[in-house]
């Protein structure tokens, strides 16, 4: 028995079987829209930290939440198949948490966050919109 918190992930409705598998854990919880499947894990062990980065090594497209553990704190997660990007949030769940002991360096965490909030909305507008990519590519010409 690990740190656990409360975890919601949303994926494609399509890659949900393969994202099961990959991660290995039981959901408490499953709603579905036309696209896509969120699913709540009520005691996630760890966040599922290991488990996720499985997923995204699957390359496998998702994002989430997580509540505080005992060791960590509460997060914003997203993957576009590269890996598991985290954004701090507050004890609330609101807010980001900058971090850095001088101005440069919370300057530039500031810079961090604000890049992997742009990601993280692009990939949810993709999973969420079946012509995002398509709208994107004829947008840029």
């Amino acid at each position: 028995m690990g740190d656990r918190c409360w975890l919601s992930v949303t994926v494609r409705k399509d890659e949900e079987e393969r994202f099961l598998e990959v991660i290995a854990a039981d959901y408490d919880e499953r709603y579905e829209d036309e696209r896509t499947v969120t699913l709540e894990f009520h005691q996630a062990n760890y966040g599922l930290g290991q488990p996720l980065d499985n997923a995204a090594g699957a390359n496998i497209e998702f994002y989430g939440e997580h509540g505080r553990g005992d060791q960590y704190g509460a997060s914003r997660f997203h993957s576009n198949g590269e890996g598991v990007a985290y954004l701090a949030v507050g004890e609330d769940g609101d807010g980001y948490v900058v971090s850095g002991s001088t101005t440069t360096e919370r300057w530039a965490s500031l810079r961090a966050i604000e890049a992997r909030i742009v990601e993280r909305e692009e990939l949810m507008q993709r999973i969420h919109n079946p012509i995002y990519d398509l709208i994107k590519e004829v947008a840029n010409g």
